[in-house]
């Protein structure tokens, strides 16, 4: 019960983030779409992680499973980039390619194989509990990098996340205590 309160209570500060968002053209067009991605990418990523910890691929050599990853990704992107016309490697100039390449290397690579190192050491659900910082990350780096301004909403939001990380990583199942069977000698 109390891992369910925490999932609530994280999942309401993630969509204090929606509070941000103009919702005058109601769910229409981007906002729904987005939504739905949103919800995909989690369900998905779940999925990721505990596949990850209980197929035994978490004991394979990070590189190699990262390896594959991204090049399933890189396959699905390009023919989704080729069938819409959005494929644009051609116009990219060279700082868009080092972006590119940059992007690649952190944001696949490290993040990947960090990832897959993480659930090989403290297992899926303790990797699954910090990844919910990836929003709270995601300001910090939007204050200091793109200069964002961090609202009142953005706070709660992430302290509601935070509070349901913690009550989440605080929740322990009870066991009951084992019993010692004696056997008299005789």
């Amino acid at each position: 019960m109390q891992k369910f309160f925490a999932l609530l209570i994280a999942t309401s500060g993630i969509a204090c983030f929606f509070f941000g968002v103009d919702m005058s053209a109601g769910f229409g067009g981007g906002t729904f779409m987005g939504l739905f991605l949103a919800v995909a990418s989690g369900v998905t990523y779940a999925f990721y992680i505990i596949y990850m910890d209980k197929s035994g691929l978490k004991n394979q050599p990070v590189f190699k499973i990262t390896f594959y990853v991204a090049l399933m990704s890189s396959i699905a992107m390009g023919i989704f980039g080729m069938g819409t016309g959005q494929l644009t490697l051609t116009t990219l100039t060279p700082e868009a390619w080092y972006i590119s390449i940059v992007f690649a290397l952190l944001c696949t690579v490290v993040a990947l194989s960090l990832l897959q190192i993480g659930i090989k050491h403290v297992g899926a659900s303790t990797a699954a509990i910090l990844t919910t910082f990836e929003p709270i990350t995601s300001i910090i780096c939007g204050v200091l990098l793109l200069g964002e301004t961090v609202t009142t909403i953005k706070i709660m939001a992430c302290a509601l996340i935070m509070i349901g990380v913690v009550t989440l990583s605080l929740a322990k199942e009870k066991k009951p205590p084992e019993e010692v069977v004696t056997i008299p000698e005789g």
